[in-house]
C-alpha cells in the first residue's frame, strides 16, 4: 500500500507526455497528509485486505492465461504459423472495485484477432 511516489517506486522515470507540473518531492506536509488519509481509508475497510489483494490476483492471472490461450487457438484456426501464433499475445487489465469484489472494467487487447474472433 502507499503512494508510488513515496515508496520511491519512479526512479526518477518520467511519466506521461507532457512535462511534470514540478520535479519537486513530496514536502512533509504531503506526506503526514498521504498517510493520514491511507489510515483513514484503512480504518474505513476502503483498502483490500493481503487475502483479498493475493486472490485478485490470483483470478486475473488466470483470466490472462485463458485469454492467451484462446487468442493462440485463434491465430492458428486462422491458418497463421506456428512463429505467428506464438507471437500472437493479448493483455488483460480490471479495473476491480475492492469493496464488493466487482469487476468495473475488463480490457482485454487481443493481437492478431478481429471482431469475427468473438462470435
Amino acid at each position: 500500500m502507499g503512494s508510488p511516489a513515496l515508496s520511491g517506486r519512479n526512479n526518477g522515470q518520467r511519466l506521461g507526455i507532457t512535462d511534470p507540473i514540478s520535479l519537486s518531492g513530496p514536502t512533509e506536509y504531503d506526506v503526514i497528509k498521504t498517510r493520514e488519509l491511507e489510515k483513514y481509508l484503512q480504518d474505513a475497510g476502503l483498502y483490500e485486505s493481503q487475502e483479498e489483494a493475493v486472490s485478485r490476483e490470483e483470478v486475473l492471472g488466470r483470466l490472462d492465461q485463458i485469454v492467451k490461450i484462446w487468442v493462440k487457438a485463434i491465430s492458428r484456426a486462422k491458418g497463421l504459423n506456428e512463429q505467428l501464433v506464438q507471437e500472437a499475445n493479448a493483455k488483460c487489465m480490471a479495473l476491480v472495485q475492492t469493496l464488493t469484489h466487482s469487476v468495473l472494467d475488463l480490457d482485454m487487447q487481443p493481437v492478431k484477432c478481429d471482431q469475427l474472433s468473438f462470435s
